[in-house]
């Protein structure tokens, strides 16, 4: 984590052209519930010395409810939103490819707290992928086939059972992740007029892109 971010660091003013727009990455982590990159990204603005400052406050706070809103709703409201996601996403790509690229020339043990970020995130892409197809092209009939694909590749490395962990925080929580992936799919559908238009189809292969990365990412550790 600390060679990534010294690389961010060393590249921040060609990433961010407001040093305050750290404020908002971090803000929308913080309401999108992203602990691992909520974490870079305070450091980064710490280091910069604009964490703390006024500024950064408003920004965090703006930014935090577009984050709690996008992560729950998987919409923007407003050009606001679409600014700071776009912002975030694009602080979280930058992450992902450095890392990628660090662990193909240096492989490294991920520490449990990566791990579990990870397997987070290929859990719910995977399931956002199943949802798709369920609900674009196989008429409803579940499948499940991506998500019991990545559930197995984490089981068998690292010993987590993400299906097992999903069902405890139903439990525990009430949330359901997989009815989550499929209103994530219902509402983008409906945003970007049905499944087979231009609009949607470069929405999924956004999803996919993630998902192939944090793959990629799987792979190397």
């Amino acid at each position: 984590m600390k060679k990534v971010l010294f690389i961010l660091l060393a590249f921040s003013s060609n990433a961010f052209p407001s040093d305050y727009d750290i404020c908002y990455v971090a803000g929308y982590f913080a309401g999108a519930d992203q602990d691992y990159y909520l974490d870079l990204a305070v450091k980064e603005a710490v280091e910069i010395s604009v964490m703390g400052t006024p500024l950064c406050s408003s920004a965090w706070i703006e930014a935090k409810d577009t984050g709690e809103y996008v992560s729950k709703n998987g919409e923007y409201r407003n050009k606001s939103d679409k600014r700071i996601a776009f912002l975030a996403f694009k602080y979280k790509d930058s992450i992902i490819n450095l890392t990628t690229k660090t662990e193909r020339t240096s492989p490294r043990t991920l520490p449990n707290y990566e791990k579990g970020e990870l397997a987070g995130s290929l859990g719910f892409n995977a399931m956002t992928i199943d949802a798709y197809y369920e609900t674009c092209y196989s008429k409803g009939i579940v499948t499940n086939n991506n998500f019991n694909g990545v559930n197995k590749l984490i089981k068998e490395k690292w010993g987590i059972d993400y299906s097992k962990i999903t069902n405890e925080q139903k439990k525990r929580t009430g949330r359901n992740f997989k009815q989550e992936a499929h209103t994530l799919i219902k509402k983008a559908v409906e945003k970007n007029g049905g499944c087979n238009t231009g609009k949607m189809k470069a929405w999924f292969k956004n999803i996919q892109t993630i998902y192939e990365k944090n793959l990629d990412k799987f792979h190397a550790s």
